[in-house]
This record gives structure tokens, sequence and C-alpha cells, in this order.
């Protein structure tokens, strides 16, 4: 009858050692949302002119696992992207491309392990021919950019205090219904000022090799992002690639962040 003393010992020792066994993989929790889920909610004010409802979202990663994502992104063709630039769009460290629910699921799974967050989400509801401005990034000091224009000319570009913008823009197409051509134009945008007392204009600058364009329905999305080539140099204090620039995390060079556009709808 001694060793029943002994019972609640070799419990707990059992129950330690099955502790340390293999833990199984967090859940990507990412799969389980659904396309639908990121589809504008609510519902747009009557309109003579066509509507689309826009969802953008930026969302944010630790920047050492941002190539598992871009690799998805790669094979990523369901929806056909015109670029502005085919010959430069890339050289300015830039990659998109779009698709509906089956190109969805590919991002979605590869968010597993990257502590993927949504940084921003803003939602639109846009009558046909209008533009929608949103902010990617802001430069409180001066600072510069390297681009390539479509005459395959380089430059560094320097920059006063200003804000990287997309130019988000939506148009009808002629016989075609639940349809819109979408756009995207980034640019940089300076602050109106004043000097001696008078007021300095803001200017703006349009960087048109990154433009780009497709045609979209509901249930599809695009995303532009920034190429991972850009972020291997740790020791860089400040980012100047332009796709860099434009997804350009606040003190966190650890972290890095990409656009993806959902539309929900079009009321036409």
């Amino acid at each position: 009858m001694e060793i029943i003393k002994y019972i609640p010992v070799l419990l707990v020792f059992a129950l330690i050692f099955a502790g340390c066994g293999e833990k199984p993989e967090p859940k990507n929790q990412w799969e389980d949302i659904k396309l639908e889920d990121l589809m504008p909610q609510g519902r747009p004010q009557q309109s003579e002119k066509a509507i689309v409802g826009l969802s953008v979202f930026f969302f944010q990663l630790d920047a050492d696992k941002y190539q598992q994502v871009q690799n998805a992104m790669h094979n990523i063709d369901g929806l056909t992207i015109n670029l502005q630039d085919t010959g430069n769009f890339n050289a300015n460290g830039l990659i998109c491309g779009g698709g509906d629910f089956d190109q969805w699921r590919k991002i979605a799974a590869s968010f597993a392990n990257t502590n993927t967050t949504i940084a921003k989400k803003i939602t639109f509801f846009m009558d046909a021919g209008t533009t929608e401005i949103i902010e990617t990034a802001k430069i409180t000091e001066s600072a510069s950019v390297s681009y390539r224009t479509a005459e395959n000319a380089s430059a560094m570009i320097g920059l006063p205090e200003g804000s990287f913008v997309l130019k988000l823009s939506t148009q009808t197409l002629i016989g075609l219904k639940q349809a819109c051509k979408l756009e995207i134009k980034p640019s940089y945008k300076t602050i109106a000022k004043k000097s001696n007392n008078k007021k300095v204009a803001g200017w703006e600058y349009a960087f048109d090799s990154a433009n780009i364009s497709a045609t979209i329905r509901p249930g599809q999305f695009v995303f532009l992002a920034p190429q991972s080539s850009i972020i291997e140099d740790a020791e860089q204090a400040f980012p100047t690639d332009l796709g860099q620039r434009l997804f350009a995390v606040k003190d966190g060079k650890d972290v890095i962040k990409f656009c993806l556009i959902f539309c929900g709808l079009i009321n036409d």
C-alpha cells in the first residue's frame, strides 16, 4: 500500500511530459475570412450615376515573412492588369495583380505565421467618373525617392514635406453591365505653406510609370504591393525606392504593408 502515496507525484510527472510534446501549429485565422467579409458594408445614397462600392485595405505584416506572401502574389493571375509603363513598373519596386475568391484564398493562406493585421480600411461608394485619394505614407521632412520614368530615365527626386497617395478612379464601360474600369495612380502631394506672409501653393508629382488599371466586377479585387528586394538592406535608414516609399511604415523597418482594393457592388 506504500505505493499509493506516490501516485500523485507520478501523475504530475506524466502531465509535465505530456505537455512537452509537439505543439500544433497556430491556426491561420485569415483562411477563415471569406472574400465577402471584406466587401464594403452599408448602402450607397441614391444617385443618377452608376455607383461603385470599394473597400480599400492596407495589410501590415512582418517584413522577414513578406517573401512568402509575395510568392503567393506572383501566382495571382485571375484578373488582367494593364500597366501604363510595362518596361518600368517593376523597376520602380512594385508588383500588382488581382482576381476573385480563388485568388484571395491563396493570399489568405500565405498569411500564416506572418502576424498580418489590417493597418487601415476605407470604404468608398463612388459615382462613376469620380476620383478618391488615399494617403499611403507621409513625409514630415525633406527626403528623396528613386524613380524610373517612361523614357527609361532614372532620377532621384527631392521631396519636401507632403504625402504619397493613391488616386482611385472608376469609369463605366460602354456595353458592359456590372463592370467598371478601375484606375490606380500613385503620386506625391506637397503641403501649401506660408512664406514671408505669402501663401505658397502645394504641388503634385504624378508617378505615371506606376499607373495601373483593370476591368473589375463585384467580387473581384486588385492589389498593389512593394517588391521584397526593396527591404533587404536593413541598414538603410530611409527607403528611396518608389515601391518602398509608397508603403513605408513609420518607425517600423521590421514590418511592411501593401494594398488590396475589393469591389463590393456596382449599381448601374
